[in-house]
């Protein structure tokens, strides 16, 4: 039987709280940042309590399901957490996210392990997704009362401050419900819109939000901006949520947007820049086109379309001229803005099948362009190398051979070198020999 959402009276819940926290012997003292902070230790039934709606985890999800339905934007927000039909929808969105590990765990250990953080009028903090796999799960008799620990009264209205612990907690690292990179990258967003725009705040809020870097925490905003494009125009995929069944997608994201936001992208021809973010974009709604063209995944297919040599050769195809006489597109020339019929995605006039027999013509050149810049660098890999290795010989040479070195075990050492050298100039002979006869 479905599991359905009995929100309890209001001032109920809070009463009930508070008397339950006063009769409490447990205080459970958690360092949050440089201070300690007592959480009262009570039961609670599993029934009674609140999801938290703004949850970042499904935060995404919220937002789709609320334009999907035509409900206002703020259906979700915690100002409507008592209402009923938004527990129950909640709830209908957040089991989605059980992983299955965890059903498994609760299911063969039946032991609670982790107590669920909850403010004083009852919303759940953390344990957001651990509640809806007990409540999925009723006949879990040992889950029907939970163990709890309740925010400190001065913080329980703080979500900046809550969503901080939340992120300290490292509750459950075994089955931990999977977050997706762009419900985190939108929260941000959403934090960064309170603040005074400066990199200050930006650096504090990637910071709150756990990125490794502010760097990181930019590529995701990139991330996020390029993966709302695609959804717009994507002909498989209609919300960011459809993007969580393929797992390639994070990294494809990720390799367009350093790429499109980096420095590849930021002095491109803005209509080859735009044409290959197309073919990157045509890429991800289809990955089977991946592999046909030499490719063994989306991400590095998209890579492969933003190596220098083939912008290059994307550029005289725009252009329609030599490619020693076309702009310099890495080196930021934009002296020329082509219309080319070679834009074949924007031509209204071709089907979608020659459209996709163009595309994959087109992946094709662009790993042949790749095998070949690989094949070039390990041509000259050689000369590097050696020129690499005599600069090294004659800075030891020069800075610590001299009265006071320790000479032990250096004859026979050069005396290897030696060998190797000549071993080296004979061989090279040889091939040299053969190359000019070629």
């Amino acid at each position: 039987m479905a599991y359905k959402c009995k929100v309890k009276p209001e001032n109920e819940l809070i009463k009930e709280i508070e008397s339950k926290v006063q009769i409490s012997l447990n205080t459970n003292s958690i360092k949050i940042g440089q201070t300690f902070h007592d959480f009262v230790e009570i039961k609670m039934r599993k029934d009674d309590l609140l999801f938290n709606t703004e949850n970042d985890r499904t935060l995404t999800r919220t937002r789709e399901f609320a334009e999907e339905n035509n409900y206002p934007s703020d259906y979700f927000s915690l100002s409507n957490v008592t209402n009923e039909n938004v527990q129950q929808d909640y709830f209908e969105i957040i089991k989605d996210f059980i992983p299955e590990a965890m059903q498994k765990i609760f299911n063969t250990t039946k032991y609670q392990r982790d107590a669920i953080y909850i403010t004083r009028n009852g919303v759940i903090a953390n344990g957001n997704t651990r509640m809806a796999c007990f409540r999925s799960n009723s006949a879990w008799a040992e889950f029907a009362e939970l163990d709890c620990l309740v925010i400190p009264e001065n913080f329980s209205d703080d979500w900046a401050w809550i969503r901080g612990l939340v992120d300290a907690q490292d509750n459950a690292p075994k089955f931990s419900a999977d977050y997706p990179w762009y419900s985190r990258a939108e929260r941000m967003e959403l934090n960064l819109a309170k603040g005074d725009g400066s990199a200050d705040f930006f650096d504090e809020t990637s910071k709150t939000m756990e990125y490794q870097t502010p760097k990181v925490a930019q590529l995701h905003q990139n991330m996020l901006k390029e993966a709302r494009q695609f959804v717009a125009i994507s002909k498989t995929y209609n919300k960011l949520s459809d993007l969580d069944g393929e797992k390639s997608s994070k990294q494809a994201f990720q390799t367009l947007a350093q790429n499109y936001h980096g420095t590849v992208g930021k002095n491109l021809d803005p209509s080859v820049k735009a044409f290959i973010r197309q073919a990157s974009f045509n890429a991800i709604d289809d990955p089977k086109v991946a592999a046909p063209s030499g490719y063994s995944s989306v991400h590095r297919l998209i890579a492969g379309l933003w190596t220098k040599e083939n912008i290059a050769e994307t550029l005289r195809s725009f252009n329609s001229q030599n490619i020693t006489t076309s702009p310099d597109a890495i080196g930021g020339d934009n002296s020329s803005s082509p219309t080319s019929p070679f834009d074949f995605f924007e031509d209204s006039n071709l089907s979608d099948e020659e459209k996709e027999k163009l595309a994959k013509d087109y992946y094709d050149k662009s790993r042949i362009r790749k095998d070949a810049s690989s094949r070039q660098k390990k041509r000259q890999l050689f000369v590097e190398k050696l020129l690499s290795i005599n600069t090294d010989l004659a800075n030891i040479t020069d800075d610590y051979l001299n009265d006071d070195t320790d000479l032990k075990n250096t004859e026979s050492i050069l005396k290897t070198l030696e060998i190797q050298l000549n071993k080296t100039i004979k061989a090279e002979k040889a091939i040299r020999k053969f190359q000019d006869k070629s």
